[in-house]
């Protein structure tokens, strides 16, 4: 990938989260939760040195889904609206991946917590 392609890759995954972060404002009303989205797919990947956008689309839909199940984000996030923002810009979305980034490191809870604590959010 050449310096060209790589800036235009990387404008689309920008402008991906973006939509990403305007839509879990639009389910409630603050973009909190999406930045939680945002810093836990970070975690997810950190194991995965060859990680690429697909992979990050995958750890941006396990990271809301596992935020989501343990209470950390609003139950009224949509990650199915997640899911088509991502389909929408061409990414595919596999069901069966956090098996892989789990096996590949330890995702320990005090570990999450650490990198959230390190950023101050401020809701819109």
């Amino acid at each position: 990938m050449n310096h060209f392609s790589a800036h235009c890759a990387s404008e689309l995954w920008s402008a991906t989260l973006w939509q990403i972060r305007e839509e879990v404002i639009k389910s409630v009303g603050a973009a909190n939760d999406a930045d939680k989205i945002v810093l836990r797919s970070y975690e997810l990947i950190k194991c995965n040195p060859n990680a690429g956008f697909n992979e990050s689309a995958n750890a941006i839909v396990n990271a809301a889904e596992d935020l989501q199940k343990s209470g950390r984000i609003d139950m009224r996030v949509d990650i199915n609206k997640i899911k088509s923002v991502l389909k929408e810009k061409g990414f595919p979305i596999k069901n069966k991946i956090r098996r892989a980034f789990r096996s590949k490191c330890d995702l320990t809870e005090h570990s999450f917590q650490q990198l959230f604590n390190s950023f101050s959010f401020q809701t819109k």
